[in-house]
């Protein structure tokens, strides 16, 4: 026999509405003629009885866990509402992650765009520069230096003072 593989339906709790509040109390007269197992309100009032026999499966157990009712209730209450909180928080945790993601993707594509514009100014100043290394004349020396410490710049190296002869 195959066992299908699906999620448990939540219980309904709103059935439960307008019982009478707990703390419940197992009241065990057994010791009676007539003896019974009874649930108790905290006013002591009846909630439910049932005649004790002796062959019957772990009765005083089976009233213990009737009286537990309300606190189970309380708890599966709680944890239903703690289960709401911790998907809110998720959910915005969620959307914090991709709003930080979505936000470093955009500066690293504005880093490589940078990248990419800085990649071209070196390469027109190295144009520039082999040019006014050809130039002939002493006038272009200056201008060769400033090209040469901005490239130097761009680059992170140091510059060294170079004249061209």
């Amino acid at each position: 026999m195959k066992i299908a593989n699906t999620p448990a339906t939540p219980l309904d709790l709103a059935q439960f509405e307008g019982h009478t509040p707990g703390p419940w109390t197992v009241r065990d007269e057994t010791n009676q003629p007539r003896g019974m197992l009874e649930v108790r309100g905290p006013q002591h009032e009846k909630i439910c009885g049932f005649p004790y026999m002796s062959g019957a499966l772990k009765p005083r157990e089976n009233a213990a866990a009737i009286a537990q009712l309300p606190a189970l209730l309380a708890e599966c209450l709680r944890q239903r509402k703690e289960n709401a909180r911790l998907e809110s928080l998720w959910a915005s945790y969620d959307g914090s992650v991709r709003a930080a993601n979505a936000e470093r993707d955009a500066l690293l594509a504005e880093c490589k765009r940078q990248r990419e514009q800085i990649a071209e100014l070196v390469a027109a100043l190295r144009t520039n520069q082999n040019w006014l290394s050809s130039y002939p004349g002493g006038g272009a020396t200056k201008a060769w230096a400033r090209t040469h410490a901005l490239l130097a710049k761009l680059e992170g190296t140091e510059t060294t003072k170079e004249t061209t002869a």
